[in-house]
């Protein structure tokens, strides 16, 4: 697998120039207020209606700003969803970054990564909500916040990769990426389960990284490999 630069590319962009005059600063932060107002009326409604039930008109209805202010910041819905994914995802990288240190104890070191994951989605799980839904509606046309998901799904499927080669450095990078996709579908139907049925998410997690684990320690003693035929 190929090293994974954490911090990606989901960095927000510099908003201000070095050389901004007061009345630029001052505007441009009057803007910044605008747009953080509008994505955060468009995650309350994307959230309750979903991508089809959200439209300009109630983000202009719910965040007090005219549909103009809202199209100057966002050329189409399909955008101003996409934004509200990315800035989700980057909030919560920022609360899970840095992952901690292994210690050789590959389950407590996991215990601990997810410990910080599952912190991190009770308040900034938005990109996961939305984009669960976008990927499960199939459509004709390829909407921008749908592909803009699936690359921080990949970026996701990344470092945690890089976290199984960190706790488990033996690993081929062929049982990495298994690990990696296995993970991410753990992580998958867990959301799913909280988000339908509730409950203690950190247990539930520390009970299925039991089992992942199994499956490394499988893959490392090379249980996977298929037996030869006989002939």
């Amino acid at each position: 697998m190929k090293e994974c630069n954490i911090n990606g590319d989901f960095s927000p962009p510099s908003i201000l120039p070095a050389s901004a005059s007061p009345r630029e600063i001052q505007r441009r932060s009057n803007g910044i207020a605008s747009r953080e107002q509008i994505l955060d009326a468009t995650s309350q409604l994307a959230g309750e209606l979903g991508y089809d039930g959200t439209s300009i008109s109630l983000v202009s209805e719910r965040s007090g700003l005219p549909a103009s202010s809202i199209y100057w910041h966002f050329k189409s819905k399909d955008l101003l969803i996409a934004a509200v994914i990315e800035r989700s995802f980057i909030r919560f990288r920022e609360k899970l970054l840095p992952l901690p240190s292994p210690t050789g104890n590959a389950l407590n070191d996991l215990q601990k990564a997810f410990h910080k994951i599952t912190e991190a989605w009770s308040s900034d799980a938005d990109f996961l909500r939305l984009g669960t839904m976008l990927v499960l509606d199939r459509r004709e046309d390829e909407l921008t916040a749908r592909t803009g998901y699936v690359a921080i799904r990949k970026h996701a499927q990344e470092i945690f990769g890089q976290l199984w080669k960190s706790v488990m450095p033996s690993l081929s990078p062929a049982s990495v990426k298994k690990m990696a996709t296995l993970t991410m579908a753990t992580c998958d139907g867990l959301f799913v389960a909280q988000e339908v049925e509730g409950g203690d998410l950190a247990k539930l997690m520390d009970t299925a990284l039991v089992g992942l684990v199994a499956s490394a320690k499988a893959l490392q003693a090379g249980k996977d490999v298929p037996a030869k035929k006989k002939k």
